[in-house]
C-alpha cells in the first residue's frame, strides 16, 4: 500500500489494472487489488474438519457419563479433561466412525470379563463375570455401574444428523455375594421398566448402524469410584 501526497492529476479513485486507488480523509491510497481467494476446501481439509468435529461429539457424549470427567481431570497436565480426552482418542476417530480402541476412562483399567447376550428384540444384555474380572486385583466393590455410549450412523432421513451420539448411566448394583453382575441394555428400557435414553428416542430409530462402548465403574460402600473397566465395544 503506498500514499500519495502531492496528487497533480486531482481526486483519483478506483481500480486501473491491477492498481486500485481510494481516497481517505483527503488522500489517495494505492493498493494492489484485493486477490479473492477460493473458500472451497479441498477434501483433506473437509475431512480433517469432520475428524475433529467427531471426535468433539464423542468426548463430549462420554464425559456426561458419571466419574469420567473427574477420572481426566486427575490424568491431565496443563490442559483440560476435555482436551486431555480428546487428544488420547483423536487418532482412533475418523470423519464418519469410532473404532474400538477408543478409551472412555484413562489408565489403570480393570479389565472386563464379561458374556453379551443379544435380542433383536430387546437388543442386548451383559452379564459381567465379577469374580473373574476382579480375580487379580486388590478391590473389592461394594456397588458396580455400566455406563455406555452408543455411536449411531447412516441414517434412513437425509434430513437427520448423519451422526447421533447417545450415552446412558445404568443403576447401582449391589455386588454382595454375586460372582456376576447382569445388565439388561435395552434400546428402550434398562433394568426394572428404567429409561435408557430420555431424549432422541425417535431419531435414535433411523439410524441403519449402532455401535455401543461400554465401561463398568467400581464403587466403595460412601458410592466413591475405586476402580473401572477398559472400554468394552459391542456392535
Amino acid at each position: 500500500m503506498a500514499i500519495m501526497k502531492s496528487n497533480l492529476l486531482g481526486t483519483i479513485s478506483g481500480r486501473i489494472g491491477d492498481v486500485v486507488y481510494r481516497n481517505v480523509n483527503g488522500r489517495t491510497i494505492v493498493c494492489s487489488r484485493p486477490v479473492r481467494k477460493n473458500k472451497q476446501a479441498d477434501d483433506y481439509t473437509i475431512m480433517r474438519r469432520l475428524k475433529f468435529k467427531n471426535t468433539g461429539s464423542f468426548v463430549k457424549s462420554a464425559m456426561k457419563l458419571k466419574y469420567v470427567k473427574e477420572e481426566w481431570k486427575k490424568k491431565a497436565e496443563n490442559m483440560t479433561s476435555y482436551n486431555a480426552m480428546f487428544k488420547a482418542n483423536y487418532n482412533n476417530i475418523t470423519h464418519d466412525d469410532v473404532s474400538d480402541l477408543v478409551t472412555i476412562f484413562p489408565d489403570k483399567r480393570v479389565g472386563a470379563i464379561y458374556d453379551v447376550r443379544k435380542d433383536d428384540r430387546t437388543g442386548f444384555g451383559l452379564k459381567l463375570q465379577l469374580k473373574e474380572t476382579l480375580k487379580h486385583e486388590t478391590i473389592r466393590p461394594k456397588y458396580v455401574q455400566m455406563g455406555v455410549v452408543i455411536f449411531c450412523s447412516e441414517p434412513v432421513n437425509k434430513s437427520i444428523d448423519e451422526i447421533l451420539y447417545l450415552h446412558h448411566d445404568s443403576k447401582v448394583l449391589d455386588t454382595e455375594g454375586k460372582d456376576e453382575i447382569d445388565f439388561v441394555l435395552d434400546f428402550v428400557e434398562i433394568g426394572d421398566g428404567e429409561k435408557l435414553f430420555d431424549v432422541q428416542l425417535n431419531e435414535f430409530g433411523q439410524y441403519r448402524e449402532c455401535k455401543v462402548f461400554v465401561v463398568f465403574t467400581f464403587l466403595n460402600e460412601e458410592m466413591e469410584m475405586v476402580g473401572c473397566s477398559n472400554t468394552v465395544v459391542v456392535k
